[in-house]
């Protein structure tokens, strides 16, 4: 396998993971509702997918140094103001490194395409399921 594929899966399957942990710990530790545990589960799905590349594969195909965007953050991403911000833009990270993971996986693992492609719109409903209570929890004063 092309290395450099490697790297992006590597780099989305982090995004992906990180972007659902934020909105996990938000509706854990902030609004304090069972959802979170739908985050986690989600979470771990992907995690499970993955399991087949050898971690150390994915650890050496690992080039920050070489990222030409790792320190680069649009003003959108450097402002957050309130948890509906936080959420909202975490659950698009997540969403989209989902659909990175599922184009990506086309060519050396196309039969991971459909579960990453699921796992994505699992991460859609979860967020239109989940809004109403960050909507809420805006709102309380």
């Amino acid at each position: 396998m092309d290395e450099r594929i490697l790297t992006a899966i590597d780099a989305n399957i982090n995004r992906a993971t990180e972007g659902l942990r934020v909105c996990e710990d938000i509706f854990r530790f902030i609004i304090r509702d069972e959802v979170s545990e739908k985050f986690k589960e989600l979470r771990h799905r992907i995690v499970a997918l993955i399991k087949f590349i050898p971690r150390s594969d994915l650890l050496h195909s690992r080039d920050v140094e070489s990222d030409l965007q790792k320190f680069f953050d649009t003003d959108s991403e450097k402002n957050r103001q309130n948890i509906g911000d936080l959420f909202s833009a975490n659950i698009k990270r997540a969403q989209e490194a989902l659909r990175v993971l599922e184009e990506f996986s086309k060519m050396d693992f196309p039969e991971l395409s459909i579960k990453f492609q699921q796992l994505r719109f699992d991460a859609y409903s979860l967020e239109k399921n989940s809004y109403p209570l960050i909507q809420a929890s805006c709102c309380k004063k």
